[in-house]
């Protein structure tokens, strides 16, 4: 594909326009404009030493899922399987 035929990048676009709020907290490049909390930097660093940093299963981490499971029974008595349950990023929104 030649350089003049391929259109923009729309994240760039997106870029440009969450760029007009000055309150929005920015997470469409995946790169947040917040810093992590000490307890994710303490996690991380412990992982990394432990050599864990391999991606996760397609579902999601089984542990969060487990846990979302047991939230929705105790709070609103619903059994739910993790394995039903489905970790991903919302999609970006619409301008």
């Amino acid at each position: 594909m030649r350089y003049d035929q391929m259109s923009a990048f729309i994240v760039m676009d997106i870029v440009r326009e969450a760029a007009k709020y000055p309150n929005a907290i920015h997470f469409e490049i995946g790169q947040p404009d917040l810093p992590p909390s000490d307890n994710v930097k303490a996690a991380l660093q412990d992982a990394v030493t432990q050599n864990q940093f391999s991606y996760t299963e397609s579902l999601g981490l089984k542990a969060l899922r487990e846990k979302i499971a047991d939230y929705y029974d105790r709070t609103y008595q619903v059994n739910i399987n993790p394995n039903r349950i489905l970790l991903t990023p919302a999609p970006a929104a619409h301008f």
